[in-house]
């Protein structure tokens, strides 16, 4: 009796680990997750000093709270960075788009996180967002154009099917 269930779970097991391996591999494909550790070791650092002043608790709040948000959504801006950057358009247009929709995103999110209860600097834990995003997406983003043209590679403004 109760071996008759053992194939049934293996079976189970084997589809959940095919599962977990496909979502990963969605995962790596829509984050950049190199950036996204660098982005939130750096940026959480940057927002604990600013913070530091109000106490080593609610800077470690706001820190912990740009880290995590830094490494779930640096990552996914990176890679929409590029995405958009690669286009087939016009250079400066595909770069204008690549700079301005991802430092949007990331500026008004940073600011809307740290509008939340816990962040005692709501404005200056933004200040380096705000600095930082638009030259650095410029930098990403010319980065993969130029690797992009070098190898020939972009992918079209508009999906390929409907």
């Amino acid at each position: 009796m109760w071996g008759s269930h053992r194939g049934n779970f293996e079976r189970g097991d084997k589809a959940r680990r095919g599962m977990l391996k496909s979502v990963k591999e969605v995962a790596a494909r829509a984050i950049d997750y190199r950036m996204a550790w660098l982005g939130a070791a750096a940026m959480g650092s940057i927002v604990l000093l600013v913070n530091l002043p109000h106490g080593i608790a609610s800077a470690s709040i706001a820190a912990l709270k740009q880290a995590v948000y830094t490494f779930f959504f640096a990552g996914l801006l990176t890679r929409a960075c590029e995405r958009l950057a690669i286009m087939e358009m016009d250079r400066r247009a595909a770069m204008a788009l690549a700079i301005f929709i991802p430092s949007l995103m990331a500026i008004g999110f940073t600011y809307i996180v740290h509008s939340m209860r816990g962040t005692p600097e709501p404005f200056l834990s933004t200040l380096p967002t705000i600095l930082l995003a638009p030259p650095g997406f410029a930098w990403w983003g010319r980065k993969k154009r130029t690797e992009s043209e070098r190898s020939g590679t972009s992918i079209s403004p508009l999906p390929s099917q409907f």
